[in-house]
């Protein structure tokens, strides 16, 4: 996991994404009565706490894998926490599956500078 912003914000975009963490936990168990996709749900989740989710998918010629980065930006505070994977797997699916591993990532108690 990489994080980049102003190390001055960081305690505020890390209450922030601690409690849609635990609100995106919650998902899993409501997903199948509120008859949404997850990534419906995730999108939601990103509005509430005014984060912008993203993908971007390169394709490596030689290994015939792709290598997505995604991201989530903190509107607020301009912070960015990102995860990097290779998959030969359907993109979208892959991207979903970042976005999982970012909101199950535990935060650093401090930040200092990019990561």
């Amino acid at each position: 996991m990489k994080i980049k912003g102003n190390s001055i914000k960081f305690e505020d975009f890390k209450v922030k994404f601690n409690q849609a963490s635990k609100d995106f936990s919650k998902i899993f168990e409501t997903q199948k009565l509120t008859n949404k996709t997850l990534a419906q749900s995730i999108v939601e989740l990103c509005d509430k706490y005014g984060f912008k989710a993203e993908s971007i998918a390169h394709y490596l010629f030689k290994n015939g894998k792709y290598t997505i980065t995604t991201k989530i930006v903190d509107s607020e505070t301009g912070l960015e926490i990102q995860v990097t994977n290779s998959t030969d797997i359907d993109i979208r699916e892959a991207s979903i599956q970042n976005l999982i591993l970012l909101f199950d990532e535990k935060l650093p108690d401090y930040y200092v500078g990019m990561r």
